[in-house]
């Protein structure tokens, strides 16, 4: 999904990967808003439970990719 499309500046950490805890501790910045997003929103949720706990603060794109898309195309408001 991420090779399909992104929004700009975003980095991928998979969260089904084993290491994704590791990796978000390895490319993130605890004192900085961390955003998350996946196609359909199910993904993320997971993902800002995890790293919730692990002391990010995190804002979760509830609709995903597609809503997003939806609302910069000026078609959801």
């Amino acid at each position: 999904m991420f090779k399909a499309g992104h929004i700009e500046g975003a980095i991928l950490i998979d969260v089904t990967e084993k290491d994704f805890l590791a990796k978000a501790d390895s490319l993130l910045d605890k004192s900085r808003p961390v955003a998350v997003y996946c196609r359909s929103g199910r993904r993320s949720r997971r993902a800002a439970e995890m790293l919730v706990e692990k002391g990010y603060t995190v804002h979760n794109l509830n609709e995903g990719y597609h809503e997003w898309r939806l609302y910069q195309e000026g078609k959801k408001t």
